[in-house]
């Protein structure tokens, strides 16, 4: 096959301009972006250092203590790879939005076409990130699943005891609940987790939000939930919200996010990346989109994502390819948590 009509640099050029879909978990819950110049993607696990300082006599010698170690780990990322083909035929057919009587060229046609095809390529690649991110911060894991790539999970080893599913009285429908105490409980055991810390920020669900609203003012407390953002809302990144995100305000030392967007899945199904009465707490997880080399002889350079077009002759078609190895790494996964509450 022969190159393409459009360079890699005309390309990536378009990437900054297209839209993408509200990536409100994967852009709070993975901030920074780290490009590898190999196959393989590597992190260190860290675990804080409680220990106390020994006490001995004056006069004695002093105590030695261990240094403490880390762990590094690697993973080669599931790869993200999939085409569009661009006939001939459909460059001579007036586009849709376009005059009865036909006013642009083929090549014109052609070029919106590429236009095109390039903002759904985005959108997916964004889509299954925020898919990725969505299971890691509620599983503490990731499962990915893929021709050639079989069936793999990835467990980032967070405590067991930050995946809650409430029962009973405890139900944020019940009127024995205490969504506040919750919160606060919540963020006190991930403090307690080895390499944790307290959770600041609460994303929820409309489904579970609306149980915190009608549970507090059951209870008399609905002037606790201040819409007053007490900080810069850009602390958070809060990405192309698109209206899928809201500020439910502050409670207690809390902030409160309303967050729902749905993807397409293989069969065809819509669903939610935050399943029904789903609680997603954040700490300082610290975490990382990491994007793995790509495997193409017309790539030499790491980076998130690489299009390019190959034509074929016989038959005539064009192909805009689009490839990835991405995956996020949460760097203190024991500063996520997850909470079904109804």
């Amino acid at each position: 096959m022969a190159a393409g009509s459009y360079s890699t640099q005309t390309l990536l050029a378009l990437v900054p301009s297209l839209q993408e879909p509200a990536l409100f978990l994967r852009n709070t819950g993975f901030p920074s972006v780290v490009n590898f110049d190999t196959e393989e993607i590597f992190w260190d696990r860290i675990s804080d250092d409680l220990r106390i300082a020994p006490i001995v006599a004056p006069i004695s010698e002093a105590q030695v203590v261990e240094t403490t170690q880390f762990s590094s780990e690697f993973i080669i990322p599931p790869y993200v790879k999939f085409k569009f083909a661009l006939k001939p035929g459909d460059m001579l057919r007036r586009k849709a939005g376009e005059r009865l009587s036909g006013t642009l060229s083929p090549q014109q046609r052609k070029d919106a076409k590429i236009m095109e095809l390039m903002n759904t390529a985005e959108s997916m690649r964004a889509r299954r990130e925020e898919f990725m991110a969505s299971e890691i911060l509620r599983t503490g894991s990731l499962t990915i699943t893929g021709k050639g790539y079989g069936t793999r999970t990835i467990n980032f080893q967070r405590a067991a005891a930050l995946s809650v599913t409430l029962a009973g009285a405890n139900l944020w429908s019940a009127t024995t609940s205490n969504p506040l105490k919750n919160l606060e409980d919540w963020s006190l055991l991930a403090q307690q987790q080895p390499g944790g810390g307290p959770l600041q920020n609460f994303i929820m669900d409309p489904a579970a939000f609306g149980l915190l609203k009608a549970q507090l003012l059951f209870r008399g407390e609905e002037k606790a939930l201040s819409t007053d953002y007490r900080g810069n809302a850009s602390a958070l990144n809060l990405g192309p919200m698109k209206g899928k995100v809201n500020y439910g305000g502050n409670l207690g030392a809390y902030d409160i996010w309303v967050y729902q967007d749905w993807y397409t899945d293989a069969a065809g199904a819509q669903q939610p990346y935050m399943p029904a009465n789903t609680v997603i707490g954040l700490g300082a997880a610290g975490g990382t989109r990491a994007y793995g080399s790509i495997l193409d002889f017309d790539n030499l350079l790491a980076q998130e994502v690489f299009y390019k077009t190959i034509r074929k002759d016989d038959p005539s078609i064009e192909y805009l390819i689009a490839q990835s190895a991405p995956i996020l790494v949460p760097t203190r996964v024991n500063a996520t948590f997850r909470a079904t509450v109804g």
